[in-house]
This record gives structure tokens, sequence and C-alpha cells, in this order.
């Protein structure tokens, strides 16, 4: 009952959680994990394709309401239906609480995917989920090899 509940609730926030493209460049409104995303979402030549959650969204659709376990979240994700590319650059309170949400939002949308889009199912098994002592960056991509390279570049430079 309770699965079936939360698959609902995700479902119902991924229909409702994209915005416009409209991408602030005013680098004193953003926070730190949103000019991290930006800048990985640059680097992997998916500007066009990808457009800004909204950090409510984000708090729903990935940490099951739980906004104490993270400080700084940015998500960006496809727009397009039946393509889950997405880079998310999260700063956690509690590292082991957020990656365990993490590690559920992957396996529902896993289970999303086999039922409605299965060729999608391979880059979320690939999914890249990296961290360093005080932040988390999540990338599903087509390009597993160039971004794993720009997440160990970001995570090595900062």
């Amino acid at each position: 009952m309770m699965k079936k509940y939360v698959l609902v609730i995700l479902s119902i926030a991924v229909l409702c959680g994209c915005t416009s493209n409209h991408v602030s460049t005013n680098q004193s409104e953003m926070s730190q994990s949103e000019m991290e995303t930006i800048q990985l979402v640059s680097s992997l030549g998916m500007k066009d394709e990808l457009v800004a959650v909204k950090n409510r969204i984000i708090i729903g659709m990935v940490f099951s309401g739980d906004k104490d376990v993270i400080q700084d979240a940015s998500l960006y994700r496809s727009s397009t239906e039946g393509n889950y590319d997405m880079i998310g650059v999260f700063y956690p309170n509690d590292m082991d609480a957020c990656l365990s949400y993490i590690d559920d939002f992957l396996i529902s949308l896993k289970n999303e995917c086999n039922k409605n889009y299965p060729e999608e199912v391979f880059k979320i098994s690939n999914a890249i989920e990296k961290h360093n002592d005080t932040k988390i960056i999540l990338v599903v991509s087509s390009d597993i090899e160039k971004a794993r390279l720009e997440v160990e570049n970001v995570l090595e430079n900062q």
C-alpha cells in the first residue's frame, strides 16, 4: 500500500516538476548547487535539453518531503516525455540519509521505466552517483563515460 502511494505521489511530482527554461544569470542569486549543476549541464552539452526543477519539487520527488536532510539542492531534468536524463547537485545535512533517498528515487524511476520506457532503464541503472564529504552529484545520461569524467572533475576541483 505504501509503495503504491509513494509511486503515485512520485508520478504526480514528475508531471508537475518541470518549469520554464529560464535560468537566472545573476550568480549572486544562484546557490552553490545551482551554479555547479549549470556547469555540468553546459559541459555535458545538455543545455537545450534540461530544465530546472523547483526546490520544493526536488524535496518531494527525491527526498520524499524530508527537507531536513539537505542544505542546498539543484536538479535539472529533461522536459521530453520518455527521456529520464537529469543532473543534480545536493549538499546534505545527513549524507547517509540523502544517499538512501537518492537510491530509492533511482529505484522508483527504474520501476516506472520498466513499464513505460524500457529503453531508459539502462541509463538509470548506470546513473552516476558520486560524492565527497560535502556534496552528492547525480547524473543520468546516455554518455556515461563523459558524464563520469565531468563529475570526477567537479568533485576534484572543489
